[in-house]
């Protein structure tokens, strides 16, 4: 199992509860993307980080809040392909990166073509068709939908 966390104080209560439950976790303390680079994540409040965000200043979900009340943090991205070097297995894939999906799947589009795939990934409306159309091109194909969560599968 690998985990992606690029929050510090979420990789760290990952880190504890891996210990805590002993699971044999490979965590990195960065988020994933289509290249390599510095970026800032942004959220609103210090103690509900889960639904943090890559900061783009065209981000639509910014719009909904006061400037004042948003919080930066620098993080780290990667594209997975960089990082893992996965052939021929089969695996399973959970996505929830908050309207960055598209650029998530730009990074592992080796790994998504060179293994079998179950994925999850959780996809906004306003992403909805892009990230879909994404997929179909990777040959990934659409399986179910429960909300904002899609289930895709992908043959070697």
């Amino acid at each position: 199992i690998y985990a992606f966390e690029p929050n510090k104080k979420n990789f760290f209560s990952l880190k504890e509860n891996c210990k805590l439950n002993n699971m044999n976790i490979k965590m990195y303390n960065f988020g994933l993307s289509n290249s390599n680079y510095d970026s800032e994540i942004w959220y609103t409040n210090k103690d509900k980080m889960g639904g943090s965000a890559i900061f783009d200043k065209n981000d639509p979900e910014l719009k909904k809040y006061d400037p004042k009340i948003i919080i930066k943090e620098k993080i780290s991205l990667k594209k997975l392909d960089d990082v893992l070097e996965i052939n021929n297995s089969n695996i399973l894939v959970k996505i929830d990166v908050e309207r960055h999906e598209k650029k998530v799947l730009e990074g592992m589009e080796k790994i998504i073509q060179q293994n079998k795939i179950i994925m999850q990934i959780e996809i906004g409306e306003e992403n909805k068709k892009e990230v879909f159309d994404y997929l179909k091109k990777l040959k990934l194909k659409w399986i179910n939908s429960i909300r904002h969560d899609h289930f895709f599968k992908k043959d070697i």
